[in-house]
């Protein structure tokens, strides 16, 4: 059985303390409190990362749909220019929900992988420069 102390958020399992981080204390507290209770990402997002999802965000999700497919098909070149043609590396959500995503894809999975590599790209080209006006 676990035990969530909620005071000094701390887990035991038996007689063993578990070290959790923030993140995950927070995402196991919130589905301790909510047994049998099927939670979406939205949900999740918006208790643990303290997200406030509005209708910015299915943009957003459907820009990084986009991103993935656009990734897969391997070209970089493509990428960058939906990457700035959007805004994408300036934007402070984008950058969230891209980690979100990636802390709530299975660990292994090819979705976590492509997710971890998109976060990659962006952050080794860094923010892209503003465009100038002709």
């Amino acid at each position: 059985m676990t035990d969530l102390d909620t005071v000094s958020r701390r887990v035991h399992r038996g007689d063993r303390d578990i070290n959790l981080t923030n993140k995950e204390y927070s995402l196991l507290e919130y589905l301790m409190r909510n047994p049998n209770r099927v939670l979406t990402r939205t949900q999740i997002a918006e208790h643990v990362w303290d997200y406030d999802f509005n209708g910015m965000s299915n943009a957003l999700i459907d820009q990084v749909h986009r991103l993935m497919h656009l990734w897969k098909t391997g070209d970089v070149v493509r990428v960058d220019e939906y990457l700035d043609a959007r805004g994408l590396r300036r934007h402070r959500l984008f950058h969230q929900l891209l980690q979100a995503l990636i802390e709530l894809a299975s660990p292994g999975s090819d979705e976590r992988s492509l997710l971890e590599s998109i976060s990659n790209h962006v952050a080794a080209r860094g923010i892209a420069p503003e465009k100038q006006p002709e």
